[in-house]
């Protein structure tokens, strides 16, 4: 069955309990997102995502005619941040990505936090996405951020060169600082956005190339436009990647197929 909430309880127990409640289950005894994974987490879970809930313990199948999952794979859950100077579009990625929308008016961002869930070649992921402020008044966060993320997607508008070289080694620094050792292998996605742009172009292409290719061996580069939706899937995607290389997917022995 499936059940769409207008607000997340603060509990597994009560998540489990009102959704037993909507649907007149006997006992609500597990809870899964729209690709097939399993939900251990409310924090994990947005106001608007669509749950399947299954009685007692039994896994939950659903047909689609969309990409479904292995069989018998655990979710793998990302925690990213989209860093980069203020006016760069992390926002406008992080929505285009998320909502499929475009936000045109610039609001400056504290911190905002997205979840998505998707299938990719086969394997459910769970991106948990924090899209961080750019401006200097917000640099005392920055370390926070950085402590609690595992990835990052570091933005840059192609047509302001203050914003390339100079202002993501601040960025990259300081991830290098807080990561020490484990730097080499931390998944990186440079992107050049405002690609559409290009007749205001300050930063050439080969120049993003170059720079993603010296912070470590998987660094990824592509450049992007969040107004056309251009490579904006793609970024998303090329950091699952990464993140792959470094810990590829595992099948369970039992689970369920799956979905979307």
């Amino acid at each position: 069955m499936c059940v769409q909430l207008i607000a997340v309880p603060d509990t597994m127990e009560a998540m489990l309990e009102k959704c037993g409640q909507k649907l007149g289950l006997a006992a609500a005894g597990s809870i899964y997102t729209e690709n097939g994974a399993r939900v251990e987490d409310v924090g994990l879970i947005s106001n608007d995502d669509v749950l399947y809930v299954a009685e007692g313990s039994e896994p939950f199948f659903r047909e689609s005619k969309g990409k479904k999952a292995k069989k018998g794979t655990a979710v793998a859950v990302h925690k990213i941040a989209v860093l980069g100077s203020g006016g760069v579009g992390k926002s406008c990625l992080t929505m285009r990505f998320c909502r499929s929308t475009f936000v045109d008016v610039y609001d400056p961002t504290i911190e905002d936090s997205f979840h998505r869930h998707l299938t990719l070649d086969g394997f459910p992921v769970l991106l948990d996405i924090l899209d961080t402020a750019g401006q200097e008044d917000f640099v005392v966060l920055r370390r926070q951020w950085v402590e609690d993320r595992d990835g990052f997607i570091l933005v840059y508008s192609i047509t302001d060169d203050t914003t390339f070289t100079a202002a993501l080694d601040g960025f990259v620094d300081l991830i290098r600082e807080v990561k020490g050792e484990s730097f080499a292998s931390v998944p990186l996605v440079v992107v050049g956005n405002k690609c559409d742009l290009d007749d205001q172009r300050e930063v050439p292409t080969d120049q993003g190339e170059a720079y993603a290719s010296k912070l470590n061996e998987q660094a990824r580069f592509l450049e992007a436009s969040a107004l056309t939706n251009h490579n904006v899937t793609e970024v998303f995607h090329e950091i699952i990647k990464v993140f792959r290389h470094w810990d590829p997917p595992k099948s369970t022995k039992k689970g369920f197929c799956v979905l979307l």
